[in-house]
């Protein structure tokens, strides 16, 4: 092999070695421009002095709502609170984010706990959950409570029970307007909650430590890696 030729083979090889990692760089810059952070949406009752992000007004009964994104604000004092959208309110955007939802025939639209209509007027309605209606998401703040051994989510007054389809986890209303959380009194011995009421002090009782409140006794249990509180007495 002559010297020129053998020079002409190394050039090429350079060149080429050069536009693949140039090629590769380009790629990982256009990847890094694909990756989309979601955050999470504040929970209901956050409250906030100021409202930095873009926003509407939407007046809704006399009520000026600030809606930023799928997120209702409700006035609070001289603050902002985070609040579950009214039903019959409108909007005329939603976030690109949110999911369809096909039930009787009908399409629905979801966000963060919340359903719409599409209206003829090209607006978004919020309406009650309709019972059936398959969601993938729920937001942070909803509850978790068991009882009977079932574990349900409640959110804003409507219940949610896990379903699979397919292999694929879904959130399914199964209740919702009439259907409230039981009172403390009305709670069964052996009902289980993820959450203890604001008011409940720690007793010790024969050496075990047990929370009581409104006459109620729970008990700390830990189920896998979840946290619970079981009913186990009343006054």
């Amino acid at each position: 092999m002559s010297t020129k030729y053998g020079l002409l083979i190394l050039f090429a090889f350079l060149v080429f070695s050069q536009s693949n990692a140039f090629a590769q760089r380009r790629h990982d810059r256009d990847d890094r421009r694909k990756v989309v952070v979601i955050k999470k949406a504040p929970a209901r009752g956050t409250r906030v002095v100021k409202i930095t992000q873009p926003h509407i007004v939407v007046a809704h009964r006399g009520v000026n709502y600030q809606y930023v994104n799928g997120i209702f604000y409700q006035p609070y004092g001289a603050e902002y609170m985070v609040v579950s959208a009214p039903i019959g309110i409108r909007v005329r955007r939603l976030p690109t984010y949110y999911q369809s939802v096909f039930i009787g025939g009908r399409t629905f639209l979801y966000f963060n706990g919340i359903f719409y209509k599409k209206t003829a007027e090209e607006e978004y309605e919020v309406i009650e959950p309709p019972v059936g209606a398959r969601v993938t998401e729920l937001p942070q703040d909803a509850q978790t409570i068991v009882v009977n051994e079932q574990k349900l989510y409640v959110l804003d007054g409507v219940y949610y029970q896990e379903v699979f389809v397919n292999g694929t986890l879904f959130y399914e209303v199964v209740g919702k307007g009439q259907v409230e959380l039981p009172q403390e009194q009305e709670l069964a011995i052996g009902t289980q909650v993820t959450s203890l009421p604001q008011n409940s002090s720690v007793v010790v009782i024969s050496g075990e430590k047990l929370y009581h409140s409104n006459g109620i006794y729970y008990k700390e249990l830990v189920i896998g890696n979840e946290l619970r509180y079981e009913v186990v007495g009343k006054n």
